[in-house]
């Protein structure tokens, strides 16, 4: 009797007071909507709409079946979403792609909560680079990217899952215990940093196209330095063994330094406000509507707060 159609007429000629005005406005001819109207009120035994008054009122009967129209389409309109939202809770998996540090470092400290939580949820876990991981999302074959720099697209969604700051790391060399003598620093509580110590330092860095290596120059070009020499090496372990030798500075970021092995002390420096342009984030897209996305986000969250 009353379908969709039939809905969105009755709302045009209420708001229009005009059945010439209300057939305008939701693109169908004026005598359709007429002829609509009449067999209606016909089957239903009521007039809808008092066409004898300038401007055309709606009745009682009228008045009443209004009403019912916008609970009916509330009502169709949650119906919808809660199919969307089971449909969406049909999901048994979710697919994380991750930096292999991140991989390494991070998805042990989050894996374990949200299996415990969620034991009904296969998980595929894939370790690749950036431009493959951005991919994937792309090509609807992960639900999450987790990396350390963020992604400038509306169809998609950063969230920071926690802070994990890009330090810079030297040597506590013998120069470095004159300049600061009893330092105790970690990556949790560096010390501010001082450019005039470092400006003419070797400066060890990851190959070019590595995250870390794009972190670094975007830190050095804020600060206007230049090094005046770059030793190139393939992985943070190899960076750091050569800074604990005393071969160079370098960057690196918190969550990085608890899995490496570290030969002679050494002390950090905090960078200010770039520093957290190496924070941890989850990407994904926003068209995205498997329902665990959110949950493993959250958890994420709350687990990791700072590295």
């Amino acid at each position: 009797m009353l379908d969709q159609r039939g809905c969105r007429i009755i709302k045009a000629i209420a708001k229009e007071h005009s059945f010439s005005k209300a057939a305008t406005s939701i693109y169908i001819s004026q005598p359709a909507l007429s002829r609509y109207i009449s067999n209606l009120e016909a089957t239903l035994g009521v007039k809808l709409f008092n066409r004898s008054t300038i401007p055309l009122t709606i009745t009682p009967a009228g008045e009443i079946l209004l009403q019912y129209i916008q609970k009916f389409q509330e009502l169709d309109q949650e119906l919808q979403e809660k199919l969307i939202t089971t449909h969406a809770l049909s999901c048994q998996s979710l697919r994380i792609d991750s930096l292999p540090r991140l991989a390494i470092y991070l998805l042990p400290k989050i894996i374990p909560h949200f299996a415990n939580a969620y034991p009904m949820i296969d998980l595929q876990i894939n370790e690749v680079e950036r431009m493959e991981g951005i991919k994937s999302l792309k090509d609807a074959k992960a639900d999450i990217f987790l990396t350390n720099r963020s992604y400038s697209d509306s169809h998609y969604k950063t969230e920071v899952l926690c802070a994990d700051p890009i330090l810079l790391v030297a040597s506590y060399s013998p120069l470095m215990q004159k300049i600061y003598p009893g330092a105790k620093t970690s990556p949790l509580k560096p010390l501010p940093i001082n450019w005039d110590l470092f400006r003419h330092s070797t400066m060890i860095l990851l190959e070019p196209h590595q995250n870390m290596r794009t972190a670094a120059e975007k830190v050095c070009k804020h600060f206007a330095i230049t090094p005046s020499k770059i030793i190139e090496v393939p992985s943070l372990p190899t960076a750091l063994s050569l800074v604990c030798a005393n071969k160079g500075i370098s960057f690196i970021c918190n969550s990085a330094v608890s899995g490496l092995t570290i030969t002679s002390p050494l002390i950090y420096f905090s960078l200010g406000d770039i520093q957290h342009i190496t924070d941890i984030r989850a990407i994904y897209k926003l068209s995205n509507k498997n329902p665990y996305i959110p949950i493993f986000c959250q958890i994420a969250k709350s687990l990791l707060k700072t590295i």
